[in-house]
């Protein structure tokens, strides 16, 4: 708690323009060291928020007491990064290239891995990757660095045409929005972005941005934005299977209380959904048992949450997103 140096904050801020140079997580406190709920470590990080990918353009507005750490703004998040993977840059020029790149490919796969020096770079689904030049090969791309005194420099290197690379975003079709869900199935679940995966905001958040649509980072958030919304908060249970199967169409969002889901159509008048899940809760003879799935899966909405009410139940509302 020190540590963020408070005390420091003026009452005007000199605002600093940043990129991204790695991946790199988004703190709650300037720390890497973990705090979990229980005695024993788990995947459940509580400082940990979320990741941000390389490239990304930040606003820098403090600095922590060691100096090891940034508190940033990205466009949809904020939270400490350490210093070491943002680099600074006076020009604002420079800097909104990568707000809005020009010419930009989009990850269109899970992931996709660009050698630099010794390091691998890692890009999510939905990063952007600017390019300068391209042949019937590949891609001349640029990639931000970190100079000895923290300052953003740009090196150029060549990379070959790939299929989970698209110039531009993808078209938005419902088509490609749930093609790229399933780019994901069977992934570990990575809480805030742990183990390089996705939790399930993070999850929608990145087949939504491969079609240039930009959502907060968290479900509750995601779930007011602009669209199309279906509240099921004044519906029972039979009343929210008969407007999911009035009003929804596959790739729409299902929201309840801390999850999202993406809704992939009904088979047999079931509707089934593929999220990134953590766990759900059935009870055995009056013993409530918990059933930690953690990775991204495809289910209906029978399973049931600690209350014993079904996910259907619980549901607040779906949302078709739109450009």
């Amino acid at each position: 708690l020190h540590n963020r140096g408070l005390e420091n904050i003026q009452d005007t801020v000199s605002v600093r323009m940043g990129v991204t140079v790695r991946r790199s997580s988004i703190r709650t406190l300037p720390t890497a060291d973990p705090i979990f709920e229980e005695p024993q470590a788990s995947m459940f990080d509580s400082m940990q928020e979320t990741a941000i990918d390389p490239a990304e353009a930040v606003l820098i507005l403090h600095t922590s007491n060691d100096g090891q750490y940034y508190y940033i703004q990205m466009y949809n998040y904020s939270g400490w990064v350490a210093t070491a993977d943002i680099a600074l840059t006076n020009d604002r020029k420079q800097w909104l290239n990568y707000v809005n790149p020009q010419k930009f490919l989009t990850v269109t796969g899970k992931a996709y891995q660009v050698t630099n020096g010794t390091e691998m770079l890692f890009y999510q689904m939905g990063s952007r990757i600017s390019f300068t030049k391209k042949n019937k090969f590949g891609y001349t791309i640029t990639i931000p660095q970190r100079d000895a005194q923290g300052n953003l420099k740009e090196k150029s290197t060549f990379i070959t045409s790939a299929a989970s690379l698209h110039e531009g975003y993808l078209p938005y079709t419902r088509n490609n929005i749930i093609q790229e869900a399933f780019y994901y199935l069977d992934e570990p679940y990575g809480w805030g972005g742990l183990k390089n995966s996705v939790d399930c905001s993070s999850f929608i958040a990145n087949l939504y941005r491969t079609v240039g649509i930009f959502l907060p980072r968290n479900a509750d958030q995601q779930e007011t934005v602009a669209g199309q919304h279906f509240p099921f908060t004044n519906l029972d249970e039979s009343g929210i299977y008969n407007s999911i199967a009035q009003n929804c169409r596959p790739g729409d969002a299902f929201f309840m209380d801390g999850h999202v889901m993406l809704y992939l159509g009904e088979v047999d008048n079931v509707p089934y959904v593929i999220d990134a899940l953590g766990s759900y809760t059935q009870d055995i003879d009056g013993e409530k048992i918990r059933h930690h799935i953690l990775h991204v899966v495809v289910n209906d909405l029978s399973l049931t949450v600690f209350s014993g009410k079904s996910f259907a139940a619980v549901l607040t509302s779906a949302v078709s997103f739109h450009q």
